[in-house]
């Protein structure tokens, strides 16, 4: 007897021939060939995720925007219902006429914003909403509610 036989040795196992071999030992891990899969993957998901979310969290922001200016366009119809006189505004004061607008965004107008005394407006006025990035979004008061088309 040899002893090899009570003590087998962890990387020693038996070959074909009956003869001692090594073998390969165990590698804890991933390959770089793995590693460089899974950041190529994620970065190709990214790549295709990021412009979807800016772009939805844009349109989001724009109908907000929307949101407040028909807001506050039914707000001056009130006040000039309200107060039974006629309201005008001119297109140099359109941002201040719309304080519920989000930051950074502002009201342009190519002519002044006519209300009657009876919440009517003159149906002449395009609005221009602006966006911080100078996004543009147009719409003209409708004559008989002021509602935004």
């Amino acid at each position: 007897m040899t002893g090899a036989e009570n003590f087998p040795l962890p990387l020693v196992g038996r070959g074909r021939g009956g003869g001692l071999q090594r073998t390969k030992p165990h590698r804890a891990g991933y390959s770089l060939l793995e590693v460089l899969l899974a950041v190529s993957l994620i970065a190709l998901a990214g790549t295709i995720a990021v412009p979807s979310l800016i772009n939805s969290l844009e349109r989001r922001e724009a109908r907000l925007a929307l949101s407040a200016l028909q807001t506050g366009m039914t707000g001056l119809r009130y006040r000039a219902v309200l107060a039974a006189t006629p309201l005008e505004i001119a297109p140099e004061e359109m941002s201040a006429a719309f304080p519920g607008l989000p930051e950074g965004w502002r009201v342009t107008a190519d002519a002044p914003l006519h209300i009657s005394a009876g919440g009517l407006c003159d149906g002449n006025t395009l609005l221009t909403l602006v966006s911080p990035d100078q996004r543009l979004w147009r719409r003209r008061p409708a004559a008989h509610d002021c509602a935004l088309e």
